[in-house]
Parts: C-alpha cells; sequence; structure tokens
C-alpha cells in the first residue's frame, strides 16, 4: 500500500497559470508552460519542485508545445505565433529556430528515437526538420521544409528494423566464427555481401494533417501520401512488432493500416469506438497496444488493438470520489503498470493493472482501482516521471508533484502505528484495546513504536506533537527512549530531542548503513556493501555482538540488501535481498515452498526461536516492489523454527487472508495483520484524502497451534511453542516431558492438531486419550487399514475438524474413493459427483445413488428422479418414491 505527498511547484509570481507539463525522459527535471493575461507566457524548470531561475523563458504569447531531448538536457518549446526556441538545462542558453520558419501556432514537436533529428509543424502546414549534434546544438537550416496548406496535427517516427548484435558477432568472431569473420569483412565474401550495420536510429516519420491524411517522410526527404481517413487525425502509434500504423480521429475512429516493405499502406481495420468523440479527448497508447481514452466523461474507456478488446473503467464513491465526478486526462506509467487520470473535483485516481490467469492459461487484464490522490483545482493534465513514483499534476490553480512513498508501519510490545495518508497515523493498543488517529503538519516518512509510548515524536494518550530536529536519514528506529538514525559510515544514537548520544562506526570497507532493524533489546545494521552486524541494547551504550559479517562472500551473486533483521536474543540475523533468503529458504524446502521466495520477513517479538516470513512464487511481480501484488499470486505467510543445531525447520503455513493487505508482525500467539485501506474507507470531510477515520488497521489473528489458547498463560504458551518445536524435530521424549503438567483439553486439542501438520500418529493417540475422544481415537483406529499414511492423517484432520487439511491429504494420496466419501459425508454433493467422474469412476453409479437418495429426503424429487436414472435404479426407486409421496 502507497500513500503520495504532494509538493506544489512554487512558481514565479510573473508565471500565472499553468497549461502545458513535461518531464525529461530520464532527468527528474520538469518543465512548465503558463500563461498570464497581463504579461504573456512564460516557461520554467524544476528540479523536483526547485525553481531554476537561470531556466526562465517569457515571451508576449502563450508557449503550445513542451518536448524534451530524449537523452540531453535540452527542451524544444513552441509557442503560438510559430516562434521555436531550445532552452539548455541549467545553464537557461537558448537557441532560437531561423525566425521565418513557422509563422503559426506550432502544432508539432516530434524527436527521433536518439535526439539527433527534431520535427517541427505549425497550424499553416509547414513541416520542417532539424538536425542536432551529439552536443545538443542546432546545426544550421533545416534539413526539410515542407508546406501540406493544412493544419499539421501530430508525428510519430517509425522504429528502426533490428541491427545486428555487434557484441554477440564479436565475440563470435573471435571464437573463431567464420560467418561472424565474414560480416565483419568489408570486402564481398563467398558468403554473400559486407555487413552493414544498418542504422540505429529510425529517421523515418509519419506526420498527419488536419483533413486525415498521413505522409511518409524518410530519410531522403521524399515526403509522399501514405493513407486517409475521414477527419483530423488526433494521434497515431505504430507496432513494430505487426507493421501496423494505427490512427485515431477527433471523432474517436481508429483506424489501422498493415504497412509493406515498399511504403504501401493496406487497411486491415476500421471502428468507430465508443465514448464522445471531442477534439481535445485526452489518449495515450501503451507499449503494448492499449489505447487508452479520457474526454470528459465518469469513464474511461480502453481499446486492445492487438487482441481487439475493449472495455471501460469506473470511479467508486466508497474510495472517496463523487457522484457525476468526470475524468480530463490519462497518463500510464509502464515501469508500474499504473494508470493515472484526473477529474473534474481536483483527484487523481490510480489504477493498479494486474494480470490474472486462469486454470486453463488464459490471461486476463484486471485493473485495481486506489485510494485517490487529491489537489487543488481541476485537473487538466498529468504525466509520470522519468522517475517511476513522481506524477506530476496540472490543475486550474497549481502544479503538483506527487511522490509515491511506501505506507510506513510499526509493532511493539502490542501496540501499532499506521500510516493511513501523508499526514495522518493510526494508532491501536491491544493490551488497552484501544484506538486512535492523530495528524501532522509535515509529511510521515518512518513510524516507530516503543513500549515507552512513543511514536516516534507523537505519545499516548492522544497522538500530539511532542519535538522535532533536523536530520536527514534514509533509516530510522526507535527503542526506549533513543532514536536511531544513519549517516555515512556511522549509526547515530540520539536522545527524543535530537542530542546524539553515541556514535557506532562502520569503516570504509564495510559501507554506509542503510537498514536498522530493532527486536527485543538487539539492534541490526545493513550497509550497501552488504556488511551486517548486530548490537545489544541492553547495556548503557551500544555494544557490538561478534565481528561484522559480509554477507556477499557467503552468498553469491547477492545484490543489495532489502531487509536486515535480527532476533529477540541477538543470536540469529536474517536478510531478504533480491530472491533469496540469507537462511537458504529453496534449499531447505520441499513441494510447493521450493518454488517461493520472501518478500518481508519478521522474528518474533519474545520467542527467538520463532521466525515467519511472506512468501510468493518466484515469477511473481512482488519482487518488483510490494506495492505490485499480483492477484493470481498466492501469498503464503511461512513459520520457520530456527536453532544453531537444526538450522530452520518448517513449523506451518498458511495463506493470508485475502481481505489484509500484509503482515506487519509475529508476536505468539498472534500474527498481526495491516487491513486494505481500500476496503475500509469511510467518507469524511473534503480537507483531505478519504482514509479510514475511525477502523481499526491492524488486526491479529491466532496461530494455528494457538487456536482458542490465545488467553493462555505464559508457562501454557511456552509449552505449546516447546512441544511443537521437539515435535518438528522429531524428539518424542523431550516432546512428551514439555506437556506432561498441561491438564486442559484444548491444549490437549491444538497439540493434537499439530499431529496432522507433523503426521505423527502415535502422538496423536496420546492427545485423544488425554481429550477423552473415544469416536476420535476409534476412527484413527479403524484408519490404520489404509496403506497411505496420508490417508490415515487426513481422518485425524476430519475428526479434529481441520476439513482443509483432510481435502488436501485425500488429494496428495491420490485417494479419490475416500475423497469421494469425505465430500459426501461433508454435503458436497457437486464435489463429490465431480470427483466421481472425473477420478472415481467405479463409484460413480453408487455416488448418484447415494445422491439421489439425498436429494429426495430434501424434498426435491425432480432432481432426486434425473439421479435415480443416471444410477440405473429409476425402475425400482422411482416408483416407490412417487408412491410414497
Amino acid at each position: 500500500m502507497a500513500v503520495y505527498f504532494d509538493h506544489r511547484v512554487e512558481a514565479p509570481d510573473s508565471s500565472g497559470a499553468a497549461l502545458l507539463i513535461s518531464w525529461h525522459p530520464s532527468m527528474c527535471v520538469l518543465a512548465v508552460g503558463s500563461v498570464n493575461a497581463s504579461t504573456g507566457g512564460s516557461v520554467d524548470l524544476y528540479l523536483f519542485n526547485v525553481f531554476f531561475e537561470l531556466c526562465h523563458v517569457e515571451r508576449g504569447f502563450s508557449p503550445s508545445l513542451l518536448l524534451w531531448h530524449p537523452t540531453k538536457p535540452l527542451l524544444a518549446v513552441g509557442w503560438e505565433t510559430g516562434e521555436t526556441v531550445l532552452l539548455s538545462h541549467p545553464s537557461g542558453e537558448l537557441t532560437p529556430l531561423p525566425n521565418n520558419t513557422h509563422t503559426a501556432c506550432i502544432t508539432v514537436l516530434e524527436w527521433s528515437s536518439n535526439g539527433s533529428r527534431l520535427v517541427t509543424g505549425d497550424q499553416a502546414g509547414v513541416m520542417a526538420v532539424w538536425r542536432v549534434d551529439a552536443r545538443g546544438k542546432l546545426q544550421g537550416s533545416p534539413l526539410i521544409k515542407h508546406d501540406y496548406s493544412k493544419p499539421l496535427t501530430c508525428c510519430i517516427f517509425r522504429p528502426p528494423p533490428p541491427a545486428e548484435d555487434v557484441a554477440m558477432l564479436a565475440r563470435a568472431a573471435v571464437s573463431g566464427d567464420e560467418s561472424a569473420l565474414d560480416m565483419f569483412n568489408w570486402k564481398k565474401s563467398n558468403k554473400g555481401a559486407a555487413f552493414a550495420l544498418g542504422s540505429q536510429e529510425g529517421l523515418t516519420f509519419y506526420i498527419s494533417t488536419a483533413d486525415g491524411s498521413v505522409y511518409s517522410v524518410d530519410e531522403q526527404a521524399r515526403s509522399v501520401p501514405l493513407v486517409s481517413v475521414e477527419s483530423a487525425i488526433q494521434t497515431m502509434w505504430y507496432s513494430k512488432r505487426r507493421d501496423v500504423l494505427a490512427v485515431v480521429t477527433d471523432s474517436l475512429l481508429l483506424s489501422q493500416f498493415s504497412l509493406g516493405p515498399e511504403g504501401i499502406a493496406q487497411e486491415i481495420s476500421k471502428v468507430k469506438l465508443s465514448g464522445r468523440g471531442v477534439q481535445h479527448a485526452d489518449i495515450v497508447w501503451t507499449e503494448n497496444g492499449l489505447l487508452i481514452t479520457a474526454s470528459g466523461e465518469q469513464h474511461i474507456r480502453l481499446w486492445d488493438v492487438e487482441l481487439d478488446d475493449h472495455y471501460a473503467l469506473s470511479l467508486d464513491e466508497s474510495l472517496g470520489f463523487e457522484k457525476g465526478e468526470l475524468l480530463n486526462c490519462v497518463s500510464f506509467c509502464t515501469s508500474k503498470q499504473v494508470l493515472a487520470a484526473g477529474t473534474s473535483r481536483g483527484r487523481v485516481a490510480l489504477w493498479h493493472m494486474v494480470t490474472v490467469s486462469d486454470q486453463k492459461g488464459d490471461t486476463k487484464i484486471h485493473w485495481k482501482l486506489q485510494t485517490p490522490a487529491e489537489v487543488e483545482g481541476n485537473i487538466s493534465q498529468l504525466q509520470w516521471g522519468s522517475s517511476s513514483h513522481l506524477l506530476a499534476v496540472c490543475s486550474s490553480s497549481c502544479v503538483v508533484i506527487l511522490s509515491e512513498h511506501v505506507m510506513c508501519s510499526h509493532y511493539s510490545q502490542q501496540m501499532t502505528a499506521v500510516q493511513l495518508t501523508p499526514t495522518q497515523l493510526s494508532r491501536d493498543t491491544f493490551s488497552k484495546k484501544t484506538h486512535r488517529t492523530g495528524h501532522t503538519d509535515t509529511h510521515i516518512r518512518a513510524v516507530q513504536v516503543t513500549k515507552v509510548r512513543h511514536i516516534h515524536i507523537y505519545h499516548n494518550p492522544s497522538i500530539f506533537y511532542s519535538c522535532s530536529f533536523q536530520c536527514e536519514s534514509p533509516a530510522l528506529v526507535v527503542h526506549e527512549e533513543n532514536i536511531y538514525t544513519v549517516e555515512p559510515n556511522r549509526v547515530q544514537i540520539r536522545t527524543p530531542q535530537g542530542t546524539v548520544k553515541q556514535l557506532l562506526a562502520f569503516s570504509e570497507a564495510e559501507g554506509n548503513p542503510t537498514l536498522l532493524s530493532v527486536c527485543g533489546s538487539y539492534l541490526a545494521v545493513g550497509t550497501d556493501t552488504c556488511h551486517v552486524r548486530v548490537f545489544d541494547l541492553t547495556r548503557r551504550e551500544a555494544k557490538a555482538m561478534g565481528v561484522t559479517k559480509n554477507l556477499s562472500e557467503l552468498i553469491p551473486d547477492l545484490g543489495a540488501l532489502r531487509s536486515v533483521k535480527c532476533n529477540a536474543s541477538g543470536s540469529h540475523l536474517t536478510n531478504v535481498h533480491c530472491e533469496n533468503l540469507y537462511l537458504n529458504l529453496r534449499t531447505r524446502c520441499e513441494g510447493e515452498l521450493a518454488a517461493r521466495c520472501p518478500v518481508s520477513q519478521f522474528w518474533d517479538e519474545n520467542e527467538p526461536r520463532l521466525f515467519v516470513c511472506e512468501t510468493v512464487h518466484v515469477n511473481s511481480d512482488l519482487l518488483c516492489s510490494s506495492q505490485s501484488q499480483t492477484e493470481k499470486e498466492d501469498v503464503l505467510v511461512v513459520t520457520f523454527f530456527v536453532t544453531q543445531e537444526h538450522g530452520l525447520l518448517l513449523q506451518d503455513s498458511q495463506p493470508k487472508p485475502a481481505t489484509l493487505l500484509s503482515l506487519l508482525a509475529l508476536d505468539t500467539p498472534y500474527y498481526y495483520y495491516i487491513c486494505k485501506g481500500g476496503d475500509q474507507v469511510v467518507s469524511t470531510p473534503a480537507a483531505g484524502p478519504q482514509v479510514p477515520s475511525s477502523t481499526q488497521m491492524v488486526v491479529r489473528r491466532a496461530l494455528r497451534d494457538f487456536v482458542g489458547l490465545e488467553s493462555c498463560e505464559k508457562q501454557t504458551r511456552d509449552a505449546m511453542l516447546n512441544f511443537s518445536f521437539y515435535l518438528t524435530i522429531g524428539d518424542m521424549d523431550e516432546a512428551f516431558k514439555a506437556i506432561k503438567l498441561i491438564k486442559s483439553e484444548a491444549v490437549w486439542e491444538n497439540m493434537a492438531r499439530m499431529c496432522v501438520k507433523s503426521r505423527r500418529l502415535d502422538v496423536a493417540r496420546v492427545c485423544l486419550g488425554n481429550m477423552g475422544n473415544a469416536r476420535a481415537a476409534r476412527a484413527l483406529r479403524e484408519a490404520e487399514k489404509e496403506p497411505e499414511v496420508e490417508a490415515q492423517v487426513a481422518v485425524l484432520a476430519t475428526q479434529l475438524s481441520m476439513l482443509e487439511d483432510a481435502e488436501r491429504l485425500y488429494k496428495s494420496c491420490g485417494r479419490f474413493d475416500l475423497l469421494n466419501k469425505f465430500y459426501q459425508a461433508a454435503g458436497k454433493w457437486q464435489q463429490a459427483v465431480e470427483t466421481a467422474e472425473t477420478h472415481d469412476r467405479i463409484h460413480l453409479r453408487t455416488t448418484y445413488y447415494s445422491y439421489a437418495k439425498h436429494l429426495e429426503a430434501m424434498g426435491d424429487k425432480n432432481l432426486a428422479l434425473v439421479y435415480f436414472e443416471k444410477s440405473d435404479t429409476h425402475r425400482f426407486e422411482v416408483p416407490r418414491m412417487l408412491m410414497e409421496d
């Protein structure tokens, strides 16, 4: 879950209302074009939200287009009088194009893929092509100048054909490959013509006019008519894979043309898109051919050109949108697969694209709407920045840069803090069953809870401002009365007022601390060079435990550290990096878990042996971003015992509840989860984003071994953990010794449940005896005749009401006859019939007959008649049933 910080761009007083925004493709520099009724137009450049005075350009008229060079800090600016200038950043140097080139409003600006060519076009139909050298300098007069006598509307460059991989050929030539050597020969060889690298930049482009004509302009400056449609073309897109040119007109007519090798275009489809065709509809294309349109309606319309599919997205009032809110503009972030749309009420709607695969392997795209961000005024333009977490928003009253920030949360000693908005926190104290929310005056970037009732700088009983100090630190933790921050090569231990009490130094080889975490009274530190160290915080001053470990020497291809945490005794440390867990999760787990990797990790707050992590399949999008979770991936919460003698031991695994967002902490006997904010949004005043104002954001779920024992005393809890641990390692003497003083029937039942996971039927018999459950003991004794252990354990699971486990066990051992009986006993007749029809056909007629008798008892005689016929018993049973009726 992410929140968006809003940073208002502070423009000069003379700038006026913003009209245009444009991010540089690879730099965090934003260009803003504005107009002032009294002074005219201007263009300003901002680094994030810092204004560059040298890059301020003013004219007595409005700017019409802004377009950055693909790689260089060079901005092309077109004005409504036809003037075009190149503005360099950060020097502010201006290079005007010759004044006699254009005399009407600039309507077309387009750079080639490498930026060596710039195409300009105006309302009068004049098109010019300019050469720009490697330094970003304009080279004299235009290479091409052509008058089409019609207003120009848009332009795109055709991508170059795939060039040979020179590096690969060079390696092959060094290895002695004759064909590769021949390709590097300048003279013709016996293998054919000399090798040509081909153009590294596509210089052929397509330009359209207001009468619906498209022209192709090649590298030799030849302009030829290509296609013609019925009305003015608003946007074009070229499919490199299919060699297809798609055009959309002002009336929302989509036409596709197949382009032949000699420049001949053939129309392959024409379709009228639904929606309101307006001249200034905002239309964007994605790389895979998805056309997205916002035209001031209450819907966003999407057309998949490749699959010929279309659908619409609408707003949800339960997330904070208003009835009748219109969608004006859109922007799609390819790297994050997020669609942003601006509304007439100043809200930014965000849809996350989710790819879902069904059992047949077919994929479908779902769009998941998130809680909106809010700005002032009617939003007219959006654009994602080169950094995918930045979104520029242009509204009627301001320009705002939204910066994505992962929601902060923390748990300690049964207290939680969860960030709701950039300036709002939700606070829960489970020991006192209290819930509060609080607001701050500044954006929250980190939050910590301590047992002395401090949430960073806000404390109980109500959340209010306590103190603050200036500090730039990429990591922050709090322990008791100390705040731990980092700076190059050291960790600072501060008082709540910011005074530095102690410095924990790291050598240059150890690197700069970037990760901090506290568990119990121990601090784990990770550096940017993959070194880790643990400190003991029980004394007056922090003291290092052991020596610094270099994980890059222990783990091949480690990469960067994402998370470093230690256990409650400081004896073990775990680290999550790109795809693996330091404790080698893949090699120590079998079956389904072997194909999974962790995305978050937590040690138990008090039990040093207990460790839990959230895992997903290795191909999950969760590896790239914790906020890009896909619905097709089942998130498993996996719990381990970790000891020096036995290493990593699987204790339990269970799917994360679908209604919850993510795991927050493990504190036996509970898992603590963060709720999905979008699922619990309620209406709040319009002063801020819509957030849960009073709903608890953290819920706890009991560990499977402690269901029904959540309120047990510490002695019972420790006995249960010890029993589970010894049962896992197979030491039955110690297991029984750990529970010999236990008298509670509920405790014995929970231990019997553990036996289902460990498949220890001998221990289960003891547990059932202490429970006094004679029926379950008899069923288990009768199940011993089954040859499969899984089938015997499934009987035990059924007697303990662990029906999902029983179903899974029957399937794993292939005993579909017993699974069929299980479904019938559970009243799941449809599953029973399906199982008999697909896997247990020897009992198919018997199943039909049993189902028919069930339907007869339920009074559904018409359907019972059908299944009596299927079971071939209708000659006797149907007359009997009808006579009895």
